[in-house]
Parts: C-alpha cells; structure tokens; sequence
C-alpha cells in the first residue's frame, strides 16, 4: 500500500474512528474488537477463513457462517440505535493515522511497523510445532494474501476486507423483508452495494479450486469445535467486526498497513479479547475436568495452587498438576467426557481424567 502510494498508482485513505458516542471516540473499535477476539476464540476463525471452512469440509465453519450471517442482519437493523450517542469529536480528515496524531515521520512509523511484523514473523516460524499441518509455508500465503491487496487497490481503488459481505447480506435482507411489508424505508433506501459479497465469492472460488488442485490441501482436519461454540463465535466476531468498521482483513491487513489509529485499537483488543477469552475457558475446563470427585478441603487446597501457578505460568507447571493430582485423591481412571456448551465435541481420555489433554478453541489465528 505505502509502495503504491509513493508511486502515485493508487491513493490509500486511512480508517476513520468508529464511535457510538458512549464513553470514547474509539468505544466501536474498542468494543468491538473485544468481540472479534471472543469470536475467535469460540470459532476458531474470522470472518474470511470461515469461507475457506466451508470448502475444506471443517464443519464448524458452517455454524460459524450461519452466526455470522445472523450478527450481520441484527447488526444491519441496530447499527443506527447502537450509534445514537453523541458524534466523534475525531477530525475525519486529520489525527487518523499513527504518525499523524503523535506528530511522528511517517517513514520512520512505516519502517518501525515492518520491523514489527518481521520479528512477528519470525517468532511464529520458528515457534510453530513441527508437527503442524499447512498445505502451503505461512510466509509463502502471506506473500499471496499482500498480492491479493495489491491487484484490489490496482482493479477497485479499495483495500481488502471481509465483514463487510455480512453486512451487504444483511442490508439486503431488511430490503426484501420491508418491501414484503410495504415499508417506505424500503422504497427510500438505496441499494446497497455487492462488492464485498463479489469479493468474498472469489475467496469462496479459490478456497474451492485449490484443493481440487492439489490432493495435500483437501487433507485438511476437521476442528474439534462445539456445535454451539462455533455458531456464537461466528455471531461475536462479526457483530464485533461491523461496530468496529472492520475485522482481521479490514483492520489487521488494509488499516493496519494504512497505520490507522482505529485499526490499532481495534487489532490490540481483538488480541485482548481472544487470548483472554481462550485462558479463561481453559482454566475453567480444568475445574470442570479435574473437581468431580473433590471435597470442599480438596478444592481450597487446588484453587490456591492454580491460581498462583496460572498468573506466574499460562501453562500450568508441575506442581500445578500436583495440586490437581493430590486434589482428585486417587480417583479411578475415567473416560467419560465432561462437555460443557464451549466445550469441543470430544476429548482423548488417557490413564486419569486429571492427565487428559485440554482440547479447547485455540487463540486467534
């Protein structure tokens, strides 16, 4: 984008705040953001994968989808009541972008941005399980998903995004159902845009053709996600993505590239939301794992051990399991699942119920 820009080619403009008036000019970034990440968390996907899902067979995709389409149509009919506080003091023009609003040279803001998202790079290569499955390299698909920014900016004048498909769908549901009504909101209305339903489609098109291309990419695992977890996550995240004006693609890759202080705000309380929202459920499956058989005694006993070890250690460290080994009192060897309605469908018993793996949506992609 900065490349284009330079070259006169095609002039980028940074994202605006989304505000609802409640308590900052940024509250619609700030909020839904946060939503995003729950979503996430919940799904495992964002609002454009969930399209790669459904031509891979993941089947929690499809339940994703449908939420989304539904958070989409709510969000389509709230928007205007959600948006009825005050207006955003945010100057449209002026203060949108990172080195603008902190008076800094946009150059040095742009080489310190892409030496961020080189060291982020590197870390995620070189701390990714060996025995993790991608058809193509990860750097070799972003190289794929910049070109992808690069022929949009070039043949539409706009960067990419994806939320938007839910909203145009949802635009045009309220359309078909006011005219079946005979309301004048209908007649009056514009009609709203297909260009994110169009581009969405060839995410569609492509995610379909590569795996008849290529037999590795149709090997692709199923998820082990929740009926209910996948349909609620796709709801929170694109809800989420409409208050916000955007989502991973709209904020994380177009806005982010633009250095837009919305996208910032946004892209950090997606992060906030999901790692958040996936600790919590993980902690809270251990309990629900690993407390059936305690006593009262037993559970103050576990409780003080997890919390210290969790707030110092993520991942709970050997005298955390200790403490859950000591809490469950030799308990016998269970197969049972314990499901709980975020739970995923089905977990590995192994020797004890205390051992067993803890198999819950992952964090943000």
């Amino acid at each position: 984008m900065a490349t284009l820009d330079r070259l006169g080619l095609r002039k980028t403009q940074p994202r605006s705040a989304s505000s609802m008036g409640w308590f900052s000019d940024y509250d619609a970034n700030i909020v839904g953001g946060l939503l995003i990440g729950f979503g996430m968390a919940l799904s495992g996907a964002c609002p454009g994968t969930v399209l790669v899902q459904l031509t891979t067979g993941i089947r929690s995709g499809w339940l994703a989808m449908l939420g989304g389409v539904i958070g989409g149509i709510l969000h389509a009919r709230l928007s205007p009541v959600l948006r009825s506080g005050k207006p955003s003091t945010t100057d449209s023009s002026a203060n949108l972008t990172v080195h603008s609003k902190f008076g800094l040279d946009a150059s040095h803001v742009l080489l310190g941005y892409e030496v961020m998202c080189l060291a982020a790079i590197s870390f995620a290569t070189l701390l990714k399980p060996g025995d993790a499955f991608t058809s193509l390299h990860a750097i070799l698909g972003g190289l794929l998903i910049g070109g992808a920014q690069t022929v949009s900016l070039l043949l539409t004048s706009t960067p990419v995004g994806c939320s938007g498909t839910y909203s145009e769908i949802g635009q045009y549901f309220w359309r078909v159902w006011d005219s079946s009504t005979e309301s004048k909101s209908s007649q009056e209305a514009p009609r709203p845009s297909t260009r994110s339903m169009t581009f969405a489609l060839g995410i569609f098109l492509g995610a379909w053709a590569m795996p008849q291309s290529s037999p590795i990419a149709a090997a692709l695992a199923d998820s082990q996600i929740s009926d209910l977890s996948a349909f609620a996550g796709g709801f929170a995240m694109v809800f989420g993505a409409r208050l916000a004006g955007g989502c991973t693609s709209g904020h994380g890759i177009s806005g982010m590239s633009a250095l837009s202080v919305s996208s910032v705000i946004s892209v950090a309380c997606m992060f906030i939301g999901g790692i958040g929202l996936a600790w919590l459920l993980k902690w809270w499956m251990e309990w629900r794992m690993c407390l059936s058989d305690c006593t009262p005694l037993h559970i103050l006993t576990l409780s003080l051990s997890l919390c210290e070890n969790h707030l110092l250690h993520p991942i709970p460290c050997h005298s955390s399991w200790a403490a859950i080994e000591l809490a469950c009192n030799e308990s016998q060897d269970k197969t049972a699942n314990y499901i709980t309605p975020f739970a995923p469908t089905s977990l590995s018993p192994k020797t004890s119920h205390c051992r067993n793996d803890l198999m819950i949506p992952s964090t943000p992609p």
